[in-house]
């Protein structure tokens, strides 16, 4: 069974995964001014892991949006 999402929730999931791309981008900066070590490494990895789970998210909310009436 597939529910569906209103326009402005689908509007709105983008809008946060948007938000969390930026904080994830600002985070991935702090990491890469600060010394190299696999920490660090570890980390920059996992910035790059949350930015790919948001764009997944955005590109299935836009494919949800192509499927509504607007």
């Amino acid at each position: 069974m597939i529910i569906a999402q209103s326009v402005p929730t689908l509007l709105g999931g983008i809008i946060k995964q948007a938000q969390d791309i930026v904080s994830e981008a600002r985070w991935m900066e702090f990491y890469a001014h600060g010394p190299q070590t696999e920490d660090q490494i570890a980390m920059l990895e996992d910035t790059v892991f949350q930015i790919e789970n948001a764009l997944i998210a955005v590109k299935a909310n836009i494919a949800d949006l192509k499927g509504e009436d607007l």
